[in-house]
């Protein structure tokens, strides 16, 4: 069995957090995975739109018909990409991110006692004790 050298800390685990952070970043998650979700949706429209298009030149028996599939799957691009610019899910994804951090680094501030929380009076609470603790 390991050794511990002074106290050991409880772990801080996403509970502990306030309930902003928690929905930023649920928030957050949701924007970016509709976002990638919806970029993948676009590249993969592009790689049809390229395989198509050099299929065309390669079986030209069938080249009208590619070519046709191609130009489909070109347009279907250009269609998502400016849907993916009108919606500007990333916006979400952004802004729930910079929340969910400023919320977890002001929590993080006051579990640490650090500025802008630290308490003057914290050296005359018990060592087990608290900031909240300390008689006034």
């Amino acid at each position: 069995m390991p050794e511990t050298i002074g106290p050991v800390l409880p772990a801080i685990t996403e509970d502990d957090y306030p309930a902003v952070y928690l929905a930023a970043d649920r928030t957050s998650r949701r924007a970016q995975k509709r976002h990638l979700w919806f970029t993948g949706l676009i590249l993969g429209a592009l790689v049809a739109w390229a395989v198509l298009g050099t299929l065309s030149g390669v079986f030209p028996r069938y080249g009208k018909v590619l070519a046709l599939g191609s130009t489909a799957w070109a347009a279907t691009s250009f269609m998502l990409t400016s849907m993916r610019k009108a919606l500007k899910r990333e916006r979400a994804w952004y802004s729930g991110r910079a929340v969910a951090e400023s919320a977890k680094s002001l929590a993080w501030r006051d579990m640490t006692d650090a500025d802008p929380y630290a308490d003057p009076l914290c050296h005359l609470a018990s060592v087990g004790g608290s900031r909240r603790q300390v008689p006034f």
